[in-house]
């Protein structure tokens, strides 16, 4: 019995559990939020559990953790003076467990050195299907589990849930990240992935999304230009252009998708090239007397000025964690399109719910980002190659993360919590070894 209790405590078998878990929050992220959701929960509590065995406290007590500690405070006490104060609080209560997960992912850096081949394999497996399967629904209406296509929108794995370019958007620079933190040597699959991927981006009709890894690829492939890969770049970037210019010249709804609704929803088509009444792309009755550009359509722009009314209205503390969605009928911030679960902008939504409070810890985090995104792109030898490309690929993944002028989905959504912390793990890891080589 003793012998048992010492295997199923020790270190080296709670880290395995640890790495099948992280291993199993990436395999049913597709599934939808509920698994990998308990997995991270469990992974959490093993850690914890870990860490006060091992008086780990350099993962307690350092500027990180403090910081998150001071916002995590701030939105639970701004929480009890929400409108719903029940509601917010389910949200914001047990927010801790995400910033407890990226420091299993620093941890498990630290300590397995197989943690980050293993994390790569299972990341470039999970990829690699979902842009098989997103294609092969995008040509057969359904993807392999029956899961429909919604008209020019694909979901992939995601059944209902359209937020495959959002998913590929974010995973392949984690990806390409992780293949350089092992010190991989392929490059051809790595570029060939990330083409394959815009492509299915492209194809999933997110625009964001897309904009998004077009501007990772040129990135990637800018920082790793070079005698050895510069063949391989202009021939992956050939394929990519030729796929997506054949895509909408065969591909009526794509075009329309991802040319001619985003013109005639920001409203810039003053030379009448695509026709947009014809289109009947939706706008609001009075569309045709707006002179001037909108934020990415009518509807965002809505949500984006309900979100600012509430800021003004309280502009210290906001309304409270996700109470946007129960003040948007209010007469004083209501419009055609204020009312919508979230503002659809982080920038807006911080604002609104959190005020200029949460505004400055937000202002924080993008500093230290973009902080660390110029000193990884100035210091050209003070690190290998490969340490830099990864340093800069996750740095750009939080820019990305971060942007404030695009649309984007709910910041505090358990899903996309997933992402951002998952990513806020290696950054961690990243950083220390950046100040202390360690």
């Amino acid at each position: 019995m003793n012998y048992i209790n010492k295997f199923i405590f020790s270190n080296n078998f709670l880290n395995r559990i640890l790495i099948v878990l992280i291993s199993l929050i990436i395999i049913t992220y597709p599934s939808g939020p509920f698994l990998p959701d308990l997995f991270l929960v469990i992974s959490v509590l093993i850690f914890f559990f870990v860490l006060i065995k091992k008086k780990l406290t350099k993962y307690v007590f350092n500027h990180y953790t403090l910081f998150f500690f001071i916002f995590y405070l701030y939105i639970i006490i701004n929480s009890f003076f929400a409108i719903l104060p029940k509601v917010s609080l389910i949200s914001s209560g047990f927010y801790f467990r995400f910033y407890l997960f990226s420091m299993v992912i620093w941890y498990l850096l630290d300590e397995e050195k197989k943690f980050k081949k293993i994390i790569f394999w299972v990341l470039l497996a999970i990829v690699l299907f979902v842009n098989i399967d997103t294609i092969w629904q995008y040509f057969n209406t359904k993807d392999l589990f029956g899961f429909e296509s919604q008209q020019h929108r694909l979901s992939g794995p995601f059944d209902e849930e359209l937020i495959v370019g959002s998913y590929l958007s974010k995973m392949v620079p984690l990806l390409i990240a992780l293949n350089y933190l092992n010190k991989f040597k392929n490059y051809i699959l790595i570029s060939g992935i990330l083409i394959l991927s815009g492509i299915t981006v492209f194809l999933s009709g997110e625009r964001v999304a897309f904009g998004m890894i077009l501007a990772f690829l040129f990135f990637f492939f800018a920082i790793t230009f070079n005698g050895q890969n510069k063949k391989i770049i202009t021939i992956n970037t050939l394929i990519f252009v030729m796929s997506i210019m054949s895509i909408l010249l065969t591909d009526k709804s794509r075009f329309n998708r991802m040319i001619v609704y985003p013109v005639c929803a920001i409203n810039i088509d003053y030379f009448s090239l695509f026709g947009c009444k014809v289109n009947n792309v939706p706008t609001s009755s009075d569309s045709d007397k707006i002179k001037r550009p909108v934020f990415f359509s009518e509807a965002h722009e809505g949500h984006a000025k309900a979100a600012m009314k509430m800021f003004l209205d309280e502009p210290i503390f906001g309304k409270g964690n996700k109470m946007f969605r129960y003040h948007c009928n209010d007469p004083k911030f209501k419009n055609q399109f204020s009312c919508t679960t979230h503002p659809h902008n982080l920038l807006a939504q911080v604002l609104a719910e959190l005020g200029l409070i949460g505004f400055i810890f937000l202002l924080i985090v993008l500093y230290k980002i973009y902080k660390s995104l110029i000193i990884n792109l100035i210091n050209k030898h003070k690190f290998d190659f490969e340490f830099k490309i990864a340093s800069l690929c996750i740095n750009f993944l939080l820019v990305q993360l971060f942007f404030l002028f695009t649309p984007s989905g709910q910041f505090f959504n358990n899903y996309l919590s997933i992402i951002y912390f998952l990513t806020i793990g290696f950054y961690l890891k990243i950083e220390r070894k950046s100040y202390y080589n360690v």
